[in-house]
């Protein structure tokens, strides 16, 4: 009997430990519908009435998280690894599989943002680039894809977003080549470094970009390539798959051959 009970024991502690072990370190995979907005937006045009950027090139992002909709991925209970706050982040990526030559670099509506790595408050925020949602930032290029330049604007703590709100950001781009281009946008949680880490670039505070990477898979909003810009696109319902974050590919519309 004795035994038995030391069995029982040893199992109910190991079951404890692992309990405690999942609430510190958190999740990393969840579904699209608990990392993704019930509703959302991207937008690229041209704007001809900003005197400080003549023609620039704009994208402009519009998400809406909805009160029946949970945030429990965001808590900090969550956190990937104990990094916290968690973070939302959307990328844009345009198709440069064009065949061009290198030479003239990927034949792309844009190239990135005109100004990068940069946080909430600093003298560049309202001039090139907006980001209403909490210690909003706009990432660094670095490292990025030239087959599929882009920008991303992200939130440094998500959670403290107001639901029922609409939330933008959007940031100029630097003109490519094409008039005309495909692209897709991905939506992910982030999760925060420590002051240090990142071969010593993050600073430690909320909302620097340096700071923040992805935890986990990322939710295909549009799928590659349904975005044509300039153009809008709406964002894929999540809901309907919850599971599934691959859509089915959809042929460029601009690719360039020449």
């Amino acid at each position: 009997m004795k035994k038995l009970q030391l069995v029982l024991l040893v199992l109910l502690l190991s079951l404890l430990f692992v309990s405690k072990v999942s609430a510190d370190d958190g999740q990393h995979n969840f579904n699209a519908k608990e990392i993704a907005p019930r509703f959302g937006t991207t937008d690229t045009f041209v704007d001809y009435y900003n005197p400080q950027v003549p023609e620039g090139r704009f994208v402009q992002h519009s998400l809406f998280w909805d009160e029946s909709q949970p945030l429990d991925a965001y808590f900090k209970d969550q956190a990937y690894n104990g990094y916290s706050p968690s973070g939302l982040e959307i990328s844009i990526r345009f198709d440069g599989y064009d065949n061009y030559g290198p030479a003239n670099g990927p034949y792309v509506w844009g190239t990135g943002p005109m100004a990068e790595d940069r946080m909430s408050g600093d003298s560049t925020e309202g001039v090139y680039w907006i980001n209403e949602m909490p210690y909003g930032y706009i990432d660094t290029t670095f490292s990025d894809s030239l087959q599929e330049p882009g920008a991303n604007l992200g939130s440094g703590w998500f959670a403290l977003i107001n639901k029922g709100n609409w939330y933008y950001s959007g940031t100029y781009l630097d003109k490519g080549l094409a008039y005309q281009d495909d692209f897709k946008v991905r939506v992910a949680r982030t999760h925060k470094h420590k002051s240090g880490e990142v071969a010593g670039q993050c600073s430690g505070e909320i909302g620097d970009p340096w700071c923040y990477f992805q935890d986990g898979p990322s939710y295909e909003a549009v799928e590659s390539w349904r975005g044509n810009a300039p153009g809008k696109a709406d964002w894929n319902y999540p809901f309907v798959y919850p599971e599934k974050f691959d859509y089915p590919y959809v042929e460029p519309s601009y690719r360039f051959n020449g």
